[in-house]
């Protein structure tokens, strides 16, 4: 019993005295050692509550070298299985290639495995994002210029993907990442597909899993085969737009036909020309048994809303893909017009050998091959192999131990842009001979929480 009582006081004796001389802190360099080892229970007591995407565990880290936040994201047994390593492949793919654009999350780095031959889990370190649009759509300040200024990202976000062509495939609000700066950030790949000019016309199968049930378009719910559109995509961005409109989501559908009547609530019954167009008979006879009913437009059911604003969603909503608005067409309309200035960049098609992965049987050892070649492209000076290199060749990072468990939302501006973007909105349309039609100026007074404490 006394040797018991002896190893106990020799522990605390210890840990006092390493937190003295500020040893306890977890460094990053850690992570290269013993397979990218997680951070210990005593340090990090749980994760921070940041959402970086649907799965995964997140920490919340300092950049020693630069004083940033950043979150770490942990993807843990890679390659339990081929599905899920060629899945968190694509998407770290995906977020290299489209890194550029500022509405898609970024990725800084992605940590070296100490062991590149066993290691199972991977960390990558993206920019901090403290909230998504699925913690504030319900917040009472959240105002009508935070949505449309919100709502003009993510359809310039689309656009880009699209001029790629590059289909998200699961919009939802979990998966736009917002900041304190009503900045928003697209997350989340790894349902994302690329097409090629030989695929145009390519019949696709969709698997249940593509597009959560709420936001999935109609011809997913009806038919599991289709083409790869960006109509899929508009669909759910016009969920979105909604949703962050009436602060509710808009077809909170129970399973697939719940889902599909509440939707021909809003749309209307198709016509027979457009079930004529379907390429299912199983839809065709399940959408001719639906009760007929009549388009009805939002403003008629919602008319304390913005009817500009719900013009928008209508345009989106539309049972027929073909008569959807592109992202392009819905960030020309008028509603958007006070933030054209932005401007909405185009993306370089992606090179289909970037994904030739998709298309080879790998086994284990093979894949984590794949997967450094793509740590590589973060770390350029290591041409050959990451035997030589060392922690001390990377930047370091060290857990936040405050900010670990941090559980508050994010907070919003009082007003959608801050002081310095105001200027510089101000000198773009001087530039362009235009008028705002409301001044956003902040003061510091002006910014507030949106979601209290």
């Amino acid at each position: 019993m006394w040797l018991f009582y002896f190893h106990g006081m020799v522990f605390f004796c210890c840990c006092f005295f390493f937190s003295i001389l500020g040893l306890g802190s977890w460094s990053m360099t850690d992570f290269y050692m013993d397979h990218c080892r997680p951070p210990p229970s005593e340090v990090v007591r749980k994760p921070c509550s940041h959402p970086q995407g649907s799965y995964g565990i997140v920490y919340e880290a300092d950049d020693l070298e630069t004083g940033e936040k950043v979150a770490v994201k942990r993807i843990q047994r890679v390659f339990s299985s081929f599905p899920q390593a060629i899945r968190v492949l694509r998407e770290l793919k995906f977020l290299r290639l489209l890194r550029e654009h500022e509405n898609i999350i970024t990725v800084k780095t992605i940590l070296v495995p100490g062991d590149r031959d066993r290691f199972d889990d991977v960390f990558v370190v993206q920019e901090l994002m403290p909230s998504d649009l699925q913690k504030i759509v319900r917040q009472p300040n959240l105002r009508a210029d935070h949505i449309k200024y919100l709502m003009f990202q993510l359809l310039r976000g689309l656009y880009f993907l699209h001029t790629a062509r590059v289909f998200h495939r699961d919009l939802k609000p979990g998966n736009l990442l917002v900041n304190d700066k009503c900045h928003l950030r697209i997350c989340d790949f790894g349902m994302a597909r690329a097409s090629f000019a030989s695929e145009e016309n390519e019949m696709i199968y969709w698997t249940d899993y593509v597009a959560t049930r709420w936001y999935r378009a109609p011809e997913l719910i009806l038919s599991h085969v289709a083409s790869y559109s960006t109509a899929i995509d508009m669909w759910s961005a016009g969920c979105i737009f909604g949703e962050l409109l009436l602060r509710e989501p808009l077809f909170p559908g129970i399973n697939w036909q719940h889902q599909l009547q509440l939707i021909v609530e809003v749309t209307g019954t198709p016509t027979s020309e457009e079930i004529s167009g379907m390429n299912s008979k199983f839809a065709q006879d399940i959408v001719r048994d639906l009760p007929r009913r009549p388009q009805r437009p939002l403003a008629e059911l919602y008319p304390h809303i913005n009817p500009n604003a719900l013009r928008v969603v209508d345009s989106l909503l539309q049972f027929d893909p073909s008569r959807r608005l592109s992202a392009g067409e819905a960030i020309q309309d008028p509603f958007f017009e006070d933030l054209w200035y932005l401007g909405c960049p185009t993306a370089p098609e992606i090179d289909r050998s970037e994904f030739s992965f998709e298309r080879m049987q790998f086994s284990q050892e093979d894949m984590r091959r794949e997967f450094l070649r793509e740590i590589r492209h973060y770390h350029p000076d290591v041409v050959d192999s990451f035997d030589s290199m060392g922690g001390d060749a990377f930047r370091d990072f060290t857990l936040s131990l405050s900010r670990g468990a941090v559980t508050k939302p994010t907070t919003l501006p009082q007003e959608a842009y801050d002081k310095m973007e105001e200027e510089e909105r101000l000198q773009q349309l001087l530039l362009r001979q235009r008028r705002m039609s409301k001044a956003l100026t902040l003061t510091e007074s002006d910014i507030n929480n949106l979601i209290p404490d």
